[in-house]
């Protein structure tokens, strides 16, 4: 393993391994769903800006925009629902 793949690795485990710490501190202020809206809304932009400076485009007219939205509600919207709801009343 290279410095580099060592190094990313490192980061993507730290990056992650915080997530559940993060969320314990925001389930301190604000309602679960409250608290993962506002990490959606963060992280979209962010994300967006990624793409952009990628230039990768994903998705499009309105058949995948409605799958999308069906698949990201799905996927985050009731998986980090249920996440962030399970925190409140388990130990990170």
């Amino acid at each position: 393993m290279t410095i580099r793949n060592f190094l990313a690795l490192a980061t993507l485990c730290l990056i992650w391994g915080s997530t559940w710490l993060v969320i314990k501190q925001g389930l301190q202020d604000l309602p679960p769903l409250t608290s993962a809206g506002i990490r959606f809304l963060v992280a979209a932009p962010l994300m967006a800006g990624v793409a952009a400076v990628l230039g990768r485009r994903e998705g499009g007219g309105p058949p995948s925009g409605r799958l999308t939205l069906v698949l990201g509600l799905g996927n985050f919207g009731i998986s980090f629902g249920i996440v962030y709801y399970c925190e409140t009343v388990l130990p990170s």
